[in-house]
């Protein structure tokens, strides 16, 4: 009995050594971790799943045109000039730019792998933010560097820029703790690093308008400017800052609750904006924002981050009303075409998508017109029909960057008419005519059996008719 006493007594010993020796190790891993960790974090609260922010998914971002596809790497903005002219600065130093022909451009070239939120001035200079340089300016004469400190201190993540109706230029800045290549710290650390600044132009001078922001990301004007809405990526929320009246220098909650955390955001012709959402953490792994610990294992471990992200696993944006009300969204689920948008511009109803994992720009039609073309006979758009056609006569397919399908047959000039209300702007033939596709709803096998109703010319007056209007008329 004594004997096995003994021995239970020397096993519990043994168990309660090596207890505490894996103890003392995890509790040694777990200072240095804390001690070496590049973060001091706190919890950061993500907002409550409700009806506001559970939008509906619809894969919409799925049916994107692919605008430059391998010409433009990870452009993260895009900007349209009042010429139609599409501009956007890219990962490899250049600033690109898409005319209306379809043709690309590399315009500026500049030392930098860094370039975000592009804008262009009424004077027609391009402003772009620089997340190591600051704000640079691209005109005829070439690059210059408009601001790189505020109040002494360096503008390390400098994001998005927009210029108000008196040239000032209101600008984001990310984070003023951590800069371009480790922006995820930011995430990790949870706390309010960011600032919104402002740039005037005529004193040079640069200060700050917000101080103490969660990722201070995209920033818009109201259609009157009286207030400016600036993102708060890790918040899930935009704010609103006054620029006039009662409640100048006031700052409000905007929109709250976001399906995503907001990146750029951009104003819509109607008044409302347009906000790239991004998922911020894979929802398997949200729970890594309720624990400093895993919080700092992670930022001193760099390879457990990738296995948490979610930013390049989707895509959406969302439409909100200058009211803050979410109108529409748009998404793709599982990013099998459009990962990690960044911006979302609308222009001649379209939206113009970038992103930090493309390597070309989303076109995405707005509205019934330019979603599936003008629909004739048998609900095949005209660029279906179009292409479905030029495949049957081995005409040449059109170039993917080509804004519209078009081809030429038997002398006649034939082009997609994506836009009805738009009909006589481009000049197709010398008496200035739009041409559609005819038979859009026959088969190659009833076009070609029937060569003398193959293709019809359709002029200026006809646009925005149906087939059977104008086979009536």
């Amino acid at each position: 009995m004594d004997s096995t006493a003994a021995s239970a007594r020397t096993s519990r010993s043994h168990v309660t050594t090596c207890s505490c020796f894996v103890l003392s190790c995890l509790l040694a891993i777990t200072f240095q971790i804390v001690i070496f960790s590049p973060i001091s974090p706190d919890i950061l609260e993500l907002p409550p799943a409700t009806s506001a922010s559970l939008v509906p998914t619809n894969s919409r971002l799925q049916r994107v045109i692919k605008l430059g596809e391998g010409l433009v790497e990870t452009p993260e903005d895009v900007w349209v000039d009042k010429n139609g002219i599409l501009y956007t600065a890219t990962r490899d130093g250049w600033i690109k730019r898409l005319h209306r022909n379809g043709s690309w451009e590399d315009w500026r070239k500049f030392d930098s792998n860094a370039m975000f939120g592009i804008t262009i001035t009424k004077s027609g200079s391009i402003i772009v933010c620089d997340c190591e340089k600051g704000l640079l300016k691209f005109d005829e004469d070439g690059v210059t560097v408009l601001t790189s400190h505020v109040n002494g201190n360096e503008i390390r993540l400098a994001d998005d820029v927009i210029e108000a109706s008196d040239g000032s230029l209101y600008f984001s800045v990310g984070s003023t703790k951590f800069g371009y290549h480790n922006w995820h710290l930011d995430l990790l650390d949870g706390k309010p690093n960011g600032q919104l600044l402002k740039y005037d132009p005529s004193s040079k001078d640069t200060s700050i308008v917000i101080d103490g922001l969660y990722f201070a990301n995209g920033v818009a004007l109201s259609t009157d400017q009286d207030y400016l809405v600036v993102c708060e990526t890790w918040k899930y929320r935009c704010l609103k800052y006054w620029l006039s009246g009662e409640d100048k220098g006031k700052t409000q909650i905007f929109v709250d609750n976001l399906p995503g955390g907001p990146d750029n955001i951009n104003l819509a012709p109607d008044g409302s904006y347009w906000i790239a959402q991004l998922q911020l953490i894979s929802s398997r792994f949200e729970f890594v924002h309720t624990s400093k610990v895993f919080k700092h294992l992670i930022a001193t471990f760099p390879g457990l981050y990738e296995l948490v992200k979610g930013v390049d696993k989707k895509a959406m944006v969302v439409n909100v009303a200058a009211d803050g009300k979410i109108i529409r969204s748009f998404d793709d689920p599982t990013g099998e075409v459009m990962s990690f948008v960044t911006s979302a511009l609308e222009f001649d109803d379209h939206l113009y998508l970038g992103s930090l994992t493309s390597n070309f720009i989303g076109k995405l039609p707005l509205n019934a017109n330019t979603a599936r073309g003008p629909l004739l006979h048998g609900g095949v758009s005209c660029r279906a029909c179009c292409e479905a056609i030029s495949e049957f006569f081995s005409l040449p397919h059109p170039h993917p960057m080509s804004m519209r399908c078009a081809f030429n047959l038997h002398g006649v000039r034939y082009v997609e008419s994506d836009n009805i209300d738009d009909c006589g702007s481009h000049q197709m033939t010398p008496k200035y005519v739009k041409v559609q596709v005819y038979n859009c709803g026959k088969s190659k096998s009833t076009i070609g059996a029937s060569p003398s109703l193959r293709l019809r010319q359709v002029l200026v007056s006809d646009c925005g008719k149906s087939k059977s209007q104008i086979a009536a008329e």
